[in-house]
């Protein structure tokens, strides 16, 4: 990818407003059918989500960061990756930031040094997976060197969910040692190594842009530890978050997520 130099930034903005997508501003119509503004191939959102967006963009001195678990392509089929509004976003739980699809040089540096440490890789943890699963059932991606995720193939099955925190607990021991989250969310599971986390990205570009007010928007549980680090926190009243709140959900902070539809 080509990267930017250290010194391209824009002016400071007044308001830097973190976004996650999947099932913040969209999702697929199986999650919602009330979905009618495409925002992906598969993803739509609702009128609702079509005007908070646009409140987002409303002034001209705010800026609208996406943050969000999508690799570069996922990112691409996005509405977002071609708004004039959106310069900056953090792609891959945040292991990439980019300015104007440029990537940010100094923020790589940082993760590679990281990933040079992690135990075990990227690529040792796949093998691991892949030798313990169904092949059947699931489809296993090493996404671009950044985390493994797997996808069970049939959300028909009535025991898929069962099944996948049965997965879950055996996963614990492919990456034991700590320097692995895995999160479980709908269909999917994700092997995330513990640095790539959006509120180290959060913290990064605070310090960067040093805006005057920052907002964290997101979904998930795991939304959380971003969005209480910015002043104020929003979430979709029909999330993870909302049904926590009001004691429905079971649903362990550590172990669920965004995933990319």
């Amino acid at each position: 990818m080509t990267s930017e130099t250290d010194n391209s930034h824009n002016a400071s903005p007044q308001t830097m407003v973190f976004l996650d997508l999947d099932d913040t501003i969209f999702q697929t119509l199986r999650k919602n059918p009330q979905g009618i503004h495409p925002a992906t191939g598969t993803s739509f959102m609702t009128e609702a989500q079509r005007c908070f967006f646009d409140i987002l963009l409303s002034a001209a001195d705010v800026m609208v960061v996406p943050v969000t678990a999508r690799d570069a392509t996922q990112y691409g089929r996005t509405f977002l990756s071609g708004h004039p509004r959106i310069t900056v976003s953090a792609l891959y739980y945040c292991g990439l930031i980019t300015t104007h699809g440029l990537r940010d040089n100094r923020w790589h540096n940082h993760m590679e040094s990281l990933y040079r440490l992690l135990t075990p890789s990227i690529r040792d943890t796949y093998e691991r997976v892949a030798r313990l699963i169904n092949s059947s059932s699931f489809k296993l991606y090493n996404v671009d060197d950044y985390y493994v995720t797997l996808k069970h193939t049939n959300t028909s099955d009535g025991n898929y969910i069962e099944m996948l925190q049965g997965l879950v607990q055996k996963l614990a021991y492919v990456v034991e040692g700590g320097g692995y989250n895995i999160y479980h969310n709908d269909n999917n599971v994700s092997l995330v190594p513990t640095f790539l986390d959006k509120k180290h990205a959060i913290d990064y570009l605070v310090q960067r842009y040093q805006p005057r007010l920052t907002i964290g928007v997101g979904d998930g549980l795991s939304d959380l530890g971003f969005m209480t680090r910015c002043d104020y926190g929003i979430f979709p009243g029909r999330s993870q978050i909302g049904r926590l709140l009001v004691g429905q959900s079971s649903l362990d902070i550590s172990g669920s997520c965004e995933q990319p539809t």
